[in-house]
Formats: structure tokens, C-alpha cells, sequence
């Protein structure tokens, strides 16, 4: 806990300092903080949680994927710690894949 609160104070300083930080990494760190579902990082990609995770310098153990009111999160263990990731849908909707047939 005290680990994560050393590295949200790092990153926020590096948000407001002159450094060249991603303006994805920066709309993420804007989004929450990572501790809980409630306070997820917001994403679009798998891509864009692995960048974060890079940029944090984390090295996942296990991704896990659960489904809440129709919202997907995915939650890293880490050591001791889990980061948790809101995914977005870019149309605000989640539309099934599952195909349709007309009988």
C-alpha cells in the first residue's frame, strides 16, 4: 500500500513536471489510480495497460479478466499488489460477437 502511494505521488509529479510523458500514459493517470476496481485505470487496448505497466516499470505475475454490470477490468498481481484496469469502449457500448440466425 505504502509502495503504491510513493509510486502515484511519482507519477503525478512526472505528470507536472517538463517530462516527455505519453499524453495516453497521462489521460490514464488522469482516469484513477489503479488500487481498485472503483478507482481503475481507464483504457481502450490491452495494449494501452501493458504500455502503462512498462511505464510503471511493473512486471505482471497474473492477469486476471472479470465482467461487472457489463464492464470489463482486468486486475495485474504484482508482488503483493494488483493494478486494475477499466476497459472503455470507444462506442460507449459493448456489443456482443455472438452471431445472430434467422430461423
Amino acid at each position: 500500500m505504502k509502495t503504491l502511494l510513493i509510486l502515484s505521488l511519482l507519477l503525478h509529479s512526472l505528470i507536472s513536471s517538463s517530462q516527455n510523458v505519453p499524453k495516453d500514459i497521462i489521460r490514464m493517470m488522469k482516469s484513477g489510480n489503479g488500487r481498485s476496481v472503483e478507482t481503475a485505470f481507464e483504457v481502450y487496448t490491452v495494449d494501452e495497460e501493458y504500455k502503462m505497466l512498462r511505464f510503471l516499470k511493473l512486471t505482471p505475475i497474473i492477469q486476471k479478466l472479470d465482467i461487472k454490470e457489463g464492464v470489463f477490468y482486468d486486475s495485474f498481481k504484482i508482488d503483493t499488489r494488483t493494478i486494475y484496469f477499466k476497459m472503455l469502449s470507444k462506442n460507449k457500448k459493448i456489443v456482443s460477437k455472438t452471431p445472430q440466425f434467422n430461423t
